[in-house]
């Protein structure tokens, strides 16, 4: 988890650098309790990314510890709870959509995952612009 924030940190700060009014999610997952240093890590890079006016959400499956992705994210609102991960794809279209359009506006928004354009996605210039 805490290489993918690191991850997220080194592309949202390229943005963030350039214009301060750029709008961010990340959405972190895990599927089983942190290790002690992997939740210390976590919660440093997910510090940075607020502190570029990122939303940080975490999305727990199966076997998660609660508290400790309450911890990176800072915020229970910000902690989602997938049933079973039959359910992750679906659940995961859903809240990228309503997200993205949070931040983008209404009739456009962007969803890129696993390097992968959602079915009503098409890529411009290597990002998935969704349009309804």
């Amino acid at each position: 988890m805490q290489a993918g924030l690191r991850k997220a940190n080194e592309q949202i700060s390229r943005v963030f650098y350039k214009n301060r009014k750029a709008a961010s999610l990340v959405y972190a997952l895990t599927a089983g309790p942190l290790l002690p240093s992997t939740l210390r890590d976590a919660k440093n890079e997910a510090s940075r990314l607020r502190n570029m006016k990122t939303n940080v959400y975490c999305l727990g499956i199966k076997d998660y510890q609660r508290d400790q992705l309450i911890q990176i994210v800072e915020a229970k609102t910000h902690m989602y709870d997938v049933p079973k991960s039959s359910d992750e794809e679906a659940f995961i279209v859903s809240l990228v959509g309503n997200s993205c359009k949070k931040v983008m506006g209404r009739n456009t928004f962007y969803a890129c995952v696993r390097g992968t354009c959602w079915n009503h996605c098409s890529r411009l210039n290597g990002v998935c612009a969704c349009v309804e």
